[in-house]
């Protein structure tokens, strides 16, 4: 089963790419395959904050569950990815990392 990982990146330290990592891990050590969006779209200076959301919602349309991590719903590209994730009846679960 993939797992999208869905939580703050922008405006946080490193973009929180340690909380994403631990996921990753935990994910990984349920016997799982975590999808982050640092790994479907690395960070390029000339991209914007849509050119990320355009390549990550596809990416996790293809999983069979979102992981939101903590401060999720502070972030408005988890919280669209939630809500699309909600609406599609696709599994959300908490991660605390």
């Amino acid at each position: 089963m993939k797992i999208y990982i869905s939580g703050p990146i922008t405006g946080r330290k490193d973009f929180n790419r340690e909380a994403f990592d631990k996921a990753g891990i935990i994910i990984q050590g349920l016997g799982f395959d975590p999808v982050s969006p640092f790994d479907v779209s690395p960070y390029h200076p000339g991209k914007k904050w849509i050119d990320y959301m355009l390549e990550d919602i596809p990416a996790m349309l293809k999983c069979e569950a979102v992981a939101a991590l903590p401060g999720w719903i502070w972030s408005r590209g988890a919280r669209i990815e939630i809500a699309i994730a909600w609406m599609l009846k696709i599994k959300i679960i908490k991660i605390k990392v």
